[in-house]
């Protein structure tokens, strides 16, 4: 094998202790500080998903877990129990949930060094580049900063990444090494359900290129034992990740959940609209938000404000096209000795298109994928064009220095909002979360195994079922559904409407949608208060049942 400047996975690297440790501690420390300064322990600073979060991790560090819970896989919820159990209140504990979002991604970080270097066949200061560019990611650093299963999903597939592909066996399966790299499997698939991309990615490369290519009974095991995990995993803890996995994918149903509308609520698409929709979504996702993940500086609102005049579109388009062009080279590269990476970023990315949610906050495990695919077509194009090997190590430096500028300008800008602005505002933010926290505690206090306890929240879906007895179990229900119940519980609750009125919520402003279904009076006729929080933003109800 040969080396070069720019290998990009077809050359061979030399393995010092120097490359092997101490560049992954430094990388490792280094991001760290910098997640943890980026850090704001006043508010968790997303939303209601990581007040959710926390409650699941409240019923694992109670002993608890099967009494009430939520639509989130158990994963991260598991791992955050232990540090719930020792900062159980908020806003106390905030900095301790969020120093294990920014531990993960840090440890993530040193990974997608050893992963460049031992897997990918970059040189040290290209896997070095790689690695620092993952670190400096806004998107990553400021998941890195949050009570959210975002960063340590990303984490957990760079060890699977680099667990799978760093040591690629040669003849018989080697066991002790695919019994990491599945449980590294297990875990991600446990903290996120496009986790299972990973194992369809498995598929499609082994089916698809090894086992046709390599001794076929040798190969089986590397096949098999990873689909028997997951499915383990699936049947036995996690029955209703399946479930989840196919309503987020489903062409269009997120659209309709977020306007408050249930897929009940208009006619199925057509199989071929349906197609022609998610097919639209992939060459957008691809031409549009693939380039901002290498290049930060032209994301969606930033390219916005550029392409306002005739030069800064052009140099929009041409930074996009450039990507493009270096990510479907860097794919064909790939495809031949890494084809676990191009499969994995292709059923992502294909997943993410037809869920129909905004795609920019889930391409934060694709991170280092995407980088390593525009410098992998960047290294093989140089090579095409017989590019000097200085020149082409100059080349990949300089597309990296660009990344690092519009990366550091984002990053700025975006701690600066998290910490001075906030998503939600400091002390009154706190308040409401742990007021939020609370009133779930008074919920599974409340509710008996057995019971159904449907959640509203009316911007996003009327209910969710959860059964006691299961770690998950969500769909969207309707009214008339929904009165089949035993518990409601509303958030957050409007004092100066009718009971009725929080229930429609604001579906009432989607077209095609009546805001006074007779549905909802005949469900709220039926209900019957049961506790109401100080603060009147929540409440649950009793359902009779007729």
């Amino acid at each position: 094998m040969t080396r070069s400047g720019c290998t990009g996975g077809l050359g061979s690297t030399p393995r010092g202790s120097r490359t092997l440790l101490l560049v992954p501690s430094i990388l490792f420390a280094a991001s760290l500080g910098l997640y943890l300064a980026a850090c704001d322990g006043t508010n968790l600073g997303f939303g209601n998903d990581d007040a959710q979060y926390l409650f699941q991790a409240r019923r694992f560090a109670s002993g608890d877990p099967t009494k009430i819970s939520w639509y989130f896989p158990v994963g991260y919820p598991v791992l955050l129990a232990p540090i719930v159990r020792v900062f159980p209140e908020v806003p106390e504990g905030i900095l301790a949930y969020k120093t294990l979002s920014a531990l993960l991604a840090a440890l993530g970080v040193a990974a997608v060094y050893r992963l460049g270097l031992d897997a990918l066949g970059w040189r040290p200061w290209q896997a070095f580049l790689l690695a620092g560019l993952t670190a400096l990611n806004p998107r990553w650093l400021y998941f890195a900063t949050q009570v959210l299963s975002d960063t340590p999903f990303a984490a957990f597939s760079c060890f699977f990444l680099f667990a799978w592909l760093a040591f690629p066996p040669r003849g018989s399966p080697r066991w002790p090494r695919l019994a990491v790299s599945t449980a590294f499997l297990v875990l991600a698939v446990s903290i996120r359900t496009i986790g299972l991309a990973l194992l369809a990615a498995i598929f499609a490369d082994q089916v698809l290129h090894r086992v046709r290519r390599w001794e076929g009974r040798r190969r089986w095991p590397w096949l098999l034992v990873p689909t028997a995990a997951v499915a383990l995993w699936i049947g036995t803890i996690d029955r209703s990740a399946i479930e989840q996995f196919a309503f987020k994918i489903y062409p269009g149903t997120g659209e309709r959940a977020a306007q408050g509308r249930t897929p009940a609520d208009e006619p199925t698409p057509a199989p071929a609209r349906a197609i022609g929709r998610t097919a639209q979504a992939f060459l957008r996702n691809l031409f549009v938000e693939i380039p901002a993940v290498v290049l930060p500086g032209f994301d969606t609102r930033a390219a916005g404000r550029l392409e306002e005049s005739r030069a800064g579109a052009a140099v929009v388009w041409g930074a996009r096209a450039l990507v493009t062009g270096l990510l479907f080279v860097g794919l064909a590269a790939r495809l031949r000795r890494q084809g676990l990476l191009v499969w994995y970023f292709l059923v992502s990315l294909l997943v993410l298109s037809a869920q129909a949610w905004p795609i920019g906050k889930f391409l934060v495990p694709l991170t280092p994928v995407c980088l390593d695919l525009v410098f992998s077509g960047l290294a093989a194009a140089t090579r095409a064009l017989r590019v000097p090997e200085r020149a082409r190590g100059a080349a990949l430096l300089a597309l990296g220095g660009v990344a690092a500028a519009t990366a550091l300008v984002a990053d700025v800008r975006g701690i600066a909002n998290v910490r001075i602005h906030g998503l939600w505002n400091g002390r009154e933010a706190a308040e409401v979360q742990s007021a939020f926290l609370a009133e779930l505690d008074e919920v599974a206090r409340r509710v008996e195994p057995g019971d159904r306890v449907g959640m509203h929240w009316p911007w996003l879906y009327l209910g969710e079922v959860y059964r006691p007895g299961r770690f998950q179990s969500r769909r969207v229900i309707s009214a008339e559904e929904a009165a089949e119940l035993d518990y409601l519980f509303l958030y957050p609750y409007d004092p100066e409407l009718g009971l009725a009125e929080n229930l429609v919520g604001e579906i009432s402003a989607v077209p095609g949608v009546p805001g006074d279904d007779p549905a909802f009076r005949e469900l709220a006729a039926r209900c019957e208060l049961v506790h109401a929080s100080p603060c009147g933003r929540f409440r649950l109800y009793r359902i009779r049942q007729e």
